[in-house]
């Protein structure tokens, strides 16, 4: 069952890297690879042809474990690479925040996680004479792997990037709209969100406000009462802007990215709730615009998160394969 395991991680990694590539290829703005490594230190050349052999070594080695000697170099090689990237990952990601330039409130790095995750299926294609046949069990068990290594993969994306503070001066903040009661008041959500940037504006990080959400319950716009919000936390009419149709994250970012042009915005910070961050994150390179993620303070746990992370993920998902285009 071991093996089973080794062999389903290896086919996960295997399969989500060949599909990153090529759809990145096609598609260019958007690395999906840059969800789990980050490998911009490197040329872009060096960089396609090592996911390249990476992603087509685990795939190989997860069908057939088995092989040649000079096979066997090609993967323990690539995997050498890819782990150096990571461990490099987890370096930097410490000295980040160390350094105050980012802020995480969990005591792991997922970076080092990967790295452990790749470490340990080295170590198993390292060895030689490994049984190649398995039963239809254990071939079950492989690909169960494989998708318990995505959606665990899903989880650690989500809580680990998800509330990660990426806060430093930029020039406006997207702050995502949720639900405005018919009195005009702002639920627990908006609240939190809008808070969370009007504290931005106000450490001088950013000049602009950036409401975006679709109708409210009633009469009042959910970015009307989001702006009526943060002009009641200090910010200046003058500076909060209104994107009335963003309903849902696939128009804001549509929208915001023309705004952004409009109004010469380079550098950009965008505020939701953590579960919904590494779709933000996502749908914004996908759009060509690379952005910092803020996790909204929240006041108190909502009682619907389990539902909203079970939702966020088939939401990720689906951003993922059909993706925004700006």
């Amino acid at each position: 069952m071991y093996m089973a395991l080794i062999r389903g991680i290896a086919l996960f990694f295997g399969v989500f890297t060949l599909c990153n590539v090529i759809t990145g290829t096609l598609r260019g703005g958007f690395d999906g690879n840059g969800l789990w490594v980050d490998m911009r230190f490197w040329p872009v050349w060096f960089e396609v042809i090592l996911l390249c052999c990476f992603g087509a070594m685990m795939y190989a080695y997860a069908i057939r474990p088995n092989v040649s000697d000079m096979r066997r170099r090609f993967t323990l090689g690539s995997l050498g690479l890819v782990l150096c990237a990571v461990v490099l990952n987890a370096i930097d990601v410490e000295q980040l925040r160390q350094g105050g330039m980012i802020e995480n409130p969990l005591p792991f790095n997922l970076s080092l996680i990967v790295g452990v995750i790749l470490l340990v299926v080295m170590m198993q294609a390292a060895k030689r004479n490994i049984a190649v046949r398995m039963n239809k069990r254990q071939v079950m068990g492989m690909l169960t792997c494989a998708m318990t290594c995505c959606l665990i993969g899903s989880g650690l994306l989500f809580t680990y990037f998800g509330k990660t503070d990426y806060r430093r001066q930029a020039d406006a903040a997207v702050v995502f709209g949720a639900r405005v009661y018919a009195s005009g008041q702002v639920s627990l959500p908006v609240a939190d969100r809008v808070r969370t940037a009007c504290e931005l504006y106000h450490q001088g990080l950013v000049s602009y406000l950036i409401m975006s959400g679709g109708p409210g319950d009633g009469d009042v716009h959910e970015t009307e009462g989001m702006k009526q919000y943060a002009m009641s936390l200090g910010v200046p009419e003058r500076v909060i802007l209104k994107d009335e149709q963003g309903l849902n994250t696939r128009s804001t970012v549509r929208n915001t990215v023309g705004m952004f042009r409009a109004l010469h915005v380079r550098k950009v910070l965008a505020v939701s709730h953590s579960y919904h961050m590494p779709r933000v994150k996502m749908s914004y390179q996908q759009a060509g615009w690379e952005v910092y993620t803020v996790p909204a303070k929240e006041s108190r746990v909502m009682r619907q998160m389990p539902y909203n992370l079970v939702r966020e993920v088939a939401a990720f998902w689906m951003y993922y394969l059909k993706p925004v285009q700006a």
